[in-house]
């Protein structure tokens, strides 16, 4: 299972990347909810569309020879690990709220294998459900949106745009995740006031800033000039993890150079438990709320998934032994809102460390752009991933 939570981490790297090469504003994705859609559409993979995926998942194919890394996941027990993995992620939720939901849309007439339709169930928990996509495009269109409204508390309201459902649709995947967790420590509303928060060198909003000041883990990133402070969730099964740049020192957002030097295993080096320091912290941090929608199609062909939307390239022959089956669309969206309680979020579809001492109380004044994730604390798995550079 390490190896699956390795690989949707080291993918939600690689998707933030491709997501900011094309955007400067905010940032906000649910890594586990992408993978989790391309996750249930690997088994139906053959050719080259499979090796494309795998490389873009990260997963590795069988070797015949003993590998150092033998942790790799096998592509033929993919489904396996993952199911593992969604039943640890679910154990963790009895001190806040997560809804993982999956379903899978498809043409009435267009004839599944039963192999395949099995396999998500048993694997993936994902209903299959028979629509009249040939006929009543619309109507279907608006189903799909009020399930996953309905999975995500009335958060989520659109995830299928007008005009993305059409007569000639075959499939639909559908992931849903939904979580809302209060912080350990709480912010106290009274200390709650009107403060500039900067978005660059010479320009700047007002907005609600909380504060508290209390003991949390916190790391320095001497090389990168960038605090790494953990915000704990109720028993902290879950963590908001922020990265945030001591100043704005280039003529964007001040993040350049640490999302230049971003990996999962920088992160991971960063974020481990055994080099952060337990210290009193005096929090500086925004009210957020973020509603970010993507079109991933063109970030995932770009990442080197191009020929699963092909029709003429598209190999989907374990789902369908008709052929032309292609992946149309994948939209994905994400809403996030960090208040004084703690935070609600949605989403529909190595190197050396440098330690430093620090001081008895550290300010972490988070009045200009950082980038947060929320991580599962037991699988280590990135959940949601973000940048929040304009309120």
């Amino acid at each position: 299972m390490a190896a699956l939570v390795t690989a949707y981490n080291t993918f939600a790297i690689s998707m933030y990347k491709k997501l900011i090469e094309h955007n400067d504003a905010n940032i906000l994705f649910s890594p586990m909810s992408i993978g989790t859609v391309l996750t249930m559409l690997f088994p139906g993979t053959n050719g080259n569309t499979e090796f494309q995926m795998a490389n873009v998942l990260n997963f590795r194919k069988p070797s015949r020879k003993p590998s150092k890394t033998s942790d790799a996941i096998q592509i033929e027990n993919v489904p396996q690990v993952f199911e593992e993995f969604i039943s640890n992620i679910k154990q963790t939720s009895n001190s806040y709220s997560m809804k993982l939901a999956n379903r899978l849309f498809s043409e009435e007439s267009f004839h599944i294998i039963q192999q395949y339709s099995q396999l998500i169930e048993k694997h993936f928990q994902a209903k299959i459900q028979a629509m009249n996509f040939s006929q009543e495009a619309e109507r279907s269109r608006k189903t799909i949106n009020t399930w996953v409204e309905g999975e995500t508390d009335g958060i989520i309201k659109e995830i299928l745009p007008p005009d993305s459902i059409s007569s000639l649709t075959k499939l639909v995947l559908v992931n849903a995740i939904y979580f809302k967790g209060n912080w350990e420590s709480k912010f106290p509303e009274k200390n709650t006031e009107q403060k500039p928060f900067r978005m660059s060198k010479s320009k700047s909003k007002q907005v609600q800033m909380m504060f508290q000041r209390n003991k949390f883990n916190l790391f320095y990133i001497e090389e990168l000039e960038t605090k790494v402070l953990e915000l704990p969730y109720v028993n902290t099964q879950l963590s908001m993890i922020i990265l945030l740049p001591d100043d704005i020192k280039d003529n964007t957002t001040g993040l350049e150079k640490l999302e230049n030097e971003l990996s999962y295993e920088k992160l991971k080096d960063w974020t481990n438990e055994e080099v952060m320091e337990n210290t009193e912290v005096e929090i500086d941090l925004p009210r957020i709320h973020l509603e970010e929608k993507y079109d991933l199609k063109s970030y995932l062909t770009e990442m080197g998934l191009g020929d699963l939307f092909s029709e003429d390239k598209a190999d989907l022959t374990g789902i369908s032994d008709k052929g032309n089956l292609c992946v149309s669309e994948i939209f994905h969206k994400a809403f996030v809102k960090v208040n004084e309680e703690g935070t609600e979020a949605t989403a529909a579809t190595a190197g050396v460390v440098t330690v430093r001492m620090l001081p008895i109380t550290v300010k972490f004044q988070a009045d200009h752009p950082f980038l947060f994730m929320i991580r599962d604390n037991q699988t280590k798995a990135i959940l949601f991933l973000g940048k929040f550079s304009s309120p």
